[in-house]
């Protein structure tokens, strides 16, 4: 487990400070996108119910159509009995047949002529109020196209709106990135796992432990379980392995980074296979870079251990199955199945 001094906490408090500015104004904005969505919503349902209306006016267009095209058809049905009655008015005008016939045929005609042309009138009249309630739903229909133009327009402009809040959340996220904390300093009364900044622009998830030896610890390694692997080749502990809630090793680079970038103290917790507990705290603990082979480095020691174990491994560099650094004939990573800063084994 690594602590940074107390030097650095102003100096993170300020950070801090300004990331909770940066989340206040991530907040703003992603109100006013949830504003932007509820507008959106609510163009898209008028939309929808103007459509549904449409629908409904064509319909009605076509049903009228087709009740026109029937008065059409009456029309030229009607027309054709005029001309059957004209045909049969100058047949009975032939002098070859008797007056008196045809003056009865021709008043049963005219009085049919006159059937007809009152029908015909009729029909006119009904189509004429087609024609009007036609060109009545033509201009409804227009005002409804128009206004569903504008409410596409509308939509397009919102969703662009959209776009850009969009585009400022993801810049504010990004830069966020910058102020996040570089220790569990802050997270001192809040432990569990968080993000933290590792080296210029690194984040990485980290277990801060408070019970064990106080607030504002991380844990590089845990083995609670005994469920998980150690016995890895060179790149997983470079990378890192395993996970926060159970088993894991943080990684060598990542530890690496840490340690560099300011001083820390390391906590080692023991627990025997009786129950019984034991520490070791260091003063000062850092590793070095991967050309030098992650070599460590310790200060003072104090806390329960009867024997300082740990400092056997000073400026020795670190081991694995597949990268033997230690002093020992054989590879002891291979011996004891995991990596670690060997001496001799």
């Amino acid at each position: 487990v690594v602590k940074p001094l107390l030097d650095y906490f102003r100096q993170i408090r300020n950070e801090l400070d300004q990331s909770e500015a940066k989340e206040k104004q991530l907040t703003e904005l992603n109100s006013n996108l949830m504003k932007k969505y509820h507008e959106i919503v609510q163009i898209h349902e008028k939309l929808m119910k103007q459509a549904f209306q449409l629908d409904e006016y064509n319909e009605k267009i076509v049903e009228k159509t087709n009740e026109l095209q029937l008065c059409q058809i009456e029309t030229s049905k009607l027309q054709s009995q005029i001309d059957i009655q004209k045909s049969t008015i100058d047949r009975l005008t032939s002098p070859f047949q008797n007056y008196d016939k045809c003056r009865d045929e021709l008043a049963g005609v005219t009085r049919n002529l006159e059937t007809c042309e009152a029908q015909l009138s009729n029909r006119t009249s009904i189509l004429n109020q087609k024609d009007e309630i036609i060109s009545k739903n033509v201009e409804k229909i227009q005002n409804i196209t128009e206004n569903f133009e504008k409410s596409q327009t509308k939509l397009l402009e919102k969703e662009k709106d959209n776009q850009l809040c969009e585009v400022e959340v993801k810049k504010l996220n990004s830069t966020l990135q910058y102020f996040k904390p570089s220790s569990c300093i802050p997270f001192g009364e809040n432990p569990g796992v968080h993000q933290i900044k590792v080296g210029v622009v690194n984040v990485v998830d980290v277990l801060c432990n408070s019970q064990l030896a106080g607030p504002g610890w991380l844990v590089i390694q845990q083995r609670i379980g005994g469920k998980e692997d150690f016995n890895r080749d060179w790149a997983a502990y470079r990378k890192g392995f395993g996970s926060l809630d159970r088993d894991f090793f943080l990684g060598l680079e990542t530890i690496h980074l840490l340690t560099s970038s300011q001083p820390h103290e390391l906590y080692v917790h023991l627990v025997g296979s009786n129950g019984t507990i034991v520490y070791a705290r260091y003063d000062d603990f850092k590793i070095s870079d991967e050309e030098n082979g992650y070599k460590l480095s310790l200060g003072k020691m104090s806390g329960t251990v009867k024997m300082d174990a740990l400092r056997y491994g000073v400026d020795m560099k670190f081991s694995t199955f597949d990268r033997d650094n230690d002093e020992f004939i054989n590879n002891c990573a291979k011996i004891y199945s995991s990596g670690w800063w060997y001496t001799n084994c």
